[in-house]
C-alpha cells in the first residue's frame, strides 16, 4: 500500500492511503501517521457542499460529541481534527476492514443467533454509553455499525445526525413501580 502526503494543512501529520468509503458530504480514506506509525480512517468532509444552517450544524456537532464521549470498544474514537476553509477532516480509529453490518448481511445473507445476540448487546452496551454521557446518536442503523472482523466487535459510527442533551437531561431516571404477583398455593 502507498501513502501520499496529504495537502491539507496539519503539518504533514498524515499521509493519504485509499478512499475506503463515500458519504452524502465527503469521503472516508485510509491514512497513515508517520509519527506514530498507525493507521486511521480519516472523514472529510467538503464544507461546499453543505446546502443549509442544518447540514453546517451537523458537521460542527459530530466531532463535538465523539470527543464527548470517553473510550468505549464499542464506539469509534476521534483521535484528530483537522479544519481549513474548504474541507473538515475528522481522524478516527480504523476498523480494518471496514464492513458494516449492512455489508456483511448482504455478503451472507443471515446471522447466527448467537451473532445477532452478540452485536445487539454490543450496541446495546455502546448506546448505553452514549446516553451515560447525554449522547442521543439518532441515526442507528446497519450501515452506521461497523464490525471488525478480526473479534467481531462492533463499533458505532457516524455521530452527524446525534445531539447533546446537556443539562436537559433528566437527574434521575424513573422507572415506574415494581409489581410483584404472588401466588397462593
Amino acid at each position: 500500500m502507498t501513502c501520499s502526503q496529504n495537502n491539507n494543512s496539519n503539518d504533514n501529520k498524515y499521509q493519504i492511503c485509499e478512499e475506503i468509503g463515500r458519504g452524502r458530504f465527503g469521503t472516508v480514506t485510509r491514512v497513515y501517521a508517520p509519527s506514530t506509525g498507525d493507521f486511521y480512517a480519516c472523514k472529510t468532509i467538503d464544507k461546499t457542499s453543505l446546502t443549509d444552517a442544518l447540514d453546517r450544524a451537523c458537521i460542527d456537532t459530530e466531532p463535538k460529541l465523539m470527543a464527548l464521549l470517553s473510550y468505549h470498544p464499542n464506539i469509534i474514537q476521534i483521535h484528530d481534527l483537522v479544519e481549513t476553509d474548504s474541507t473538515l477532516s475528522i481522524y478516527m480509529e480504523l476498523v480494518d476492514p471496514s464492513v458494516s453490518i449492512y455489508d456483511r448481511l448482504v455478503s451472507s445473507g443471515t446471522f447466527s443467533e448467537s451473532q445477532t445476540a452478540s452485536f445487539a448487546k454490543q450496541i446495546l452496551l455502546g448506546l448505553s454509553h452514549c446516553h451515560r454521557y447525554g449522547v442521543v446518536h439518532r441515526d442507528i442503523k446497519p450501515e452506521n455499525i461497523l464490525l471488525d472482523l478480526r473479534n467481531d466487535t462492533v463499533k458505532i459510527c457516524d455521530f452527524g445526525s446525534g445531539v447533546w442533551l446537556g443539562e436537559e437531561r433528566p437527574r434521575k431516571a424513573w422507572w415506574g413501580r415494581r409489581i410483584t404477583w404472588r401466588r397462593r398455593f
